[in-house]
């Protein structure tokens, strides 16, 4: 439950100063790696803890305050890699359904997903440290992999679209490094959609 609630703090950038000071991440980066010895909790439920954490860093990491510090790049880029390679999104939301979670916000993980976009509108200090790229692409895929999860129910389907924000799932792919394993994680999300409403062409509004 507290870490459902940072994640739902991530939502509110006024938060981020706090949320980004290194003790604050080494005691994620620590919570991480307990979860993984504690013997009273299943495999799926370490999953879906370290899905949730995965969200913060995903979350912090692409603050347009470039708040996180230098040293800690590696080894949140690490984590992130770890879960997305092993992580499967059908799993973690067949727990969630069981288990009563319900979202409705969207649109921060749109905005992770689509930080390379913004990143080029703003001005980036990190922006050409190669440790800091590697950590914003792993964040920019957890991100993807957190649209994955939330549209493949259907309840949020519908939210999502009565929002406005297909349009944005749809475009998606096109804003992402080509032939990345972002893009392709992108495509993929787009081609569930499809199977599971009738999209039509994104609006030139958008």
């Amino acid at each position: 439950m507290a870490m459902t609630v940072l994640v739902l703090l991530t939502y509110y950038k006024t938060a981020h100063n706090q949320l980004c000071k290194p003790s604050f991440i080494n005691g994620l980066i620590r919570s991480w790696r307990k979860a993984e010895t504690m013997e009273n909790i299943t495999k799926i439920e370490c999953t879906h803890f370290k899905y949730l954490v995965s969200v913060v860093i995903a979350q912090l990491c692409t603050s347009r305050q470039n708040l996180i510090s230098h040293p800690q790049f590696i080894q949140l880029a690490s984590l992130l890699s770890e879960f997305l390679s092993h992580a499967d999104y059908r799993e973690i939301r067949k727990w969630e359904n069981e288990n009563g979670y319900s979202w409705k916000k969207f649109r921060p993980y749109l905005q992770v997903a689509y930080f390379p976009y913004h990143a080029k509108r703003s001005v980036q200090a990190r922006g050409s440290d190669p440790l800091y790229g590697n950590l914003q692409m792993m964040c920019i895929e957890t991100g993807i992999f957190s649209l994955q999860l939330l549209m493949s129910v259907e309840k949020e389907r519908k939210m999502m679209a009565e929002q406005g924000l297909l349009d944005y799932i749809l475009c998606l792919p096109s804003v992402l490094p080509k032939n990345s394993s972002a893009q392709q994680r992108a495509k993929d999300l787009v081609a569930m959609l499809g199977k599971e409403m009738h999209l039509q062409p994104p609006s030139l509004n958008t």
